[in-house]
């Protein structure tokens, strides 16, 4: 079984990701605060790291997680259970990620909204990255925002907004580079 939680290691505890982690959590706020009291949210992929352990900190309602492989498990959630689910930096590590994308379609409510973030395929840092032959591994899929929609639409969602956000701290590159992808989606 995978470990989805992803990165449930001590790597998601070092300065660098912790940066990254807080520029994807202030795009979550932003978007989040101005739509929901506090409702039960479902965060899937972060596994026991520290992006989980700021996202309880800064939210006082209940954060829902699971364990289960994000690649064909069921969530362990009943239909239309969930109003917020956040999934950061995961779906480019899964194998079959429309069936990750329809799952957690299935355990969401119908007003409720998706929080989505993934690298940016189209950014220069990853261009370079990928011209000198070095992927991001473990990732099995890389998306530009285009195909990020498209997956998304493909299973039953309807992107309302989308944001381009640097997420490395290093030098003017990455923050031109806009090297990390946030979506917004919610139930058609």
């Amino acid at each position: 079984m995978n470990n989805f939680g992803i990165g449930a290691d001590s790597n998601l505890y070092s300065g660098e990701l912790r940066k990254r982690g807080h520029r994807t959590l202030k795009q979550f706020w932003r978007a989040y605060r101005k739509h929901y009291p506090e409702v039960p949210v479902l965060d899937v992929g972060s596994g026991d790291s520290w992006l989980r352990d700021e996202l309880r900190r800064e939210y006082y309602g209940e954060i829902y997680t699971t364990d289960v492989d994000l690649d064909n498990e069921l969530l362990p959630f009943d239909s239309g259970f969930f109003k917020v689910i956040t999934s950061f930096e995961v779906i480019e590590h899964l194998m079959n990620p429309l069936f990750h994308i329809k799952e957690l379609l299935r355990v969401m409510r119908p007003d409720g909204r998706l929080y989505l973030t993934t690298p940016n395929d189209n950014s220069l840092i990853y261009k370079a990255e990928h011209l000198l032959g070095r992927k991001y591994a473990p990732h099995f899929h890389q998306f530009s925002m285009r195909d990020l929609k498209l997956l998304l639409e493909k299973g039953g969602w309807r992107v309302t907004k989308t944001w381009k956000f640097f997420k490395s701290g290093r030098g003017t590159l990455a923050r031109v580079s806009r090297n990390g992808l946030f979506v917004e989606a919610k139930p058609r």
